[in-house]
């Protein structure tokens, strides 16, 4: 009886008449079916949880239909082989500080999945990614583990090796492995094929790595000349691949992303380097230097920059006494960690006019300190300082459009020392009245 209702199930599957399209739109509705991944669920970095191994990411199913795969075991050995040809899943393994680790979460991507023991079954990953950072003494160790889809390795690589997106000295302390699989059990040609497109993005967009390594699972053997191309491209300075121009558009993208810090600590990296400067003014000529000296004096606020050029070119160090745009805690906080190391060496004045903003710049610096002191004298101290700032402005024949600003701050501080005076003598004319 058993074997005649098996006999039967086995002829209707026979004259099953899906098998009766070409294997082309067979694929496709695999494809439609499995492997739309189109409207994944998002990582909002704004509300992604503090522990990511509790509170783990996951991916909206909502547009896959596995019951397809029960249908018979043909159609699960079709559809599985185009699922893992169509994806071509990632795995990224992460052991870093809890900082850099929120770099390296595939935020604006979707996550397939987070488990690890389904991570451990799951067959059809043609690379594992390690990253794993020294030791930071201020944050402890966080580990994640997910997969997702090879079509995205660009765009995660993108990340992983922004200027903006990870922190400045994420590179010194971070390094890669790289583990290239062949689910396919595909021989010769095809295998090499694939490696270099995986490895491809990483060869755009990483760089300035502590340690990277390249190696295969199992028997594979890896071409060694696509291994050395990789492991000595992703170690090299980020900035090696940048003209003047570009290295510039990539600062002020920092700053305007990520803020002043972000940019101090990534001169810092880039300052390490003593091939910088002789390398820049090969590529952007003697005025570049200066262009350089401008750019910080915009954005290097309450830091004093030098760059010496040995050839004689000496037209850029820049200094900034401080901004308006950071409170009292901040500047503290500029004076204790001092000037950029290994650039300060020469000497560029600067013209009148950036001489004028420089005092004013500080003015505004000293008249915000006036407002959040405590004690009356050192407010009135620092109301002095930045009348005396506004003076210096207004002897270096400042721009015009700079006039009528140094005039206002100059009518707030006489107005607010004026309204500073007769608290400070209401305030003892309350307690002489009580006496």
């Amino acid at each position: 009886m058993i074997k005649e209702e098996t006999k039967a199930t086995a002829s209707k599957m026979a004259s099953f008449p899906f098998f009766s399209f070409p294997p082309e739109i067979r694929h496709l509705i695999y494809e439609w079916m499995l492997c739309d991944f189109t409207a994944p669920r998002k990582v909002d970095p704004a509300t992604f949880p503090d522990d990511m191994v509790r509170a783990p990411l996951k991916l909206g199913l909502e547009n896959l239909s596995p019951a397809i795969l029960r249908t018979s075991r043909r159609v699960h050995a079709e559809a599985t082989a185009v699922m893992v040809r169509r994806c071509r899943f990632v795995h990224i393994s992460a052991t870093l500080d809890y900082w850099s680790i929120r770099s390296v979460v595939p935020r604006k991507l979707g996550v397939l999945c987070t488990e690890g023991e389904l991570i451990e079954r799951f067959r059809g990953c043609v690379m594992t990614i390690h990253l794993a950072s020294t030791a930071s003494p201020y944050s402890r160790e966080h580990r994640i583990d997910c997969l997702v889809l090879g079509r995205d390795l660009d765009a995660y690589c993108q990340t992983l090796g922004s200027w903006v997106d990870v922190p400045p000295d994420f590179g010194r302390r971070t390094s890669l492995t790289l583990v290239l699989g062949n689910p396919l059990n595909d021989p010769g040609q095809h295998v090499e094929f694939v490696h270099k497109a995986l490895l491809r993005p990483f060869l755009r967009w990483v760089r300035g790595l502590e340690r990277v390594e390249v190696r295969s699972r199992g028997p594979l053997a890896l071409p060694e000349a696509l291994v050395d191309d990789v492991e000595t491209t992703l170690v090299r300075p980020r900035w090696e691949d940048f003209d003047p121009a570009q290295l510039l558009g990539q600062f002020r993208n920092q700053y305007l992303r990520c803020g002043f810090w972000s940019v101090v600590e990534q001169a810092k990296d880039i300052a390490r380097d003593p091939q910088l400067w002789p390398r820049l003014m090969e590529l952007g000529g003697p005025g570049f230097l200066g262009k350089f000296g401008d750019f910080l004096f915009e954005i290097f606020i309450g830091q004093t920059v030098s760059i010496d050029e040995k050839r004689g070119d000496k037209e850029c160090v820049m200094s900034l006494l401080g901004s308006d745009l950071f409170t009292f805690k901040a500047l503290r906080v500029l004076q204790d960690i001092g000037t950029i190391p290994n650039i300060i060496k020469a000497s560029w004045e600067p013209n009148n006019a950036q001489l004028s903003e420089l005092y004013f710049r500080k003015a505004n610096v000293c008249h915000f300190r006036s407002i959040w002191q405590e004690d009356p004298e050192t407010s009135f101290d620092c109301m002095r300082q930045a009348l005396v700032a506004i003076t210096k402005a207004a002897k270096y024949q400042p721009r015009r459009e700079l006039i009528p600003r140094l005039q206002e701050l100059k009518k707030a501080i006489r107005d607010d020392a004026l309204q500073a005076v007769g608290d400070r003598l209401n305030f003892r004319g309350k307690y002489s009245l009580k006496a």
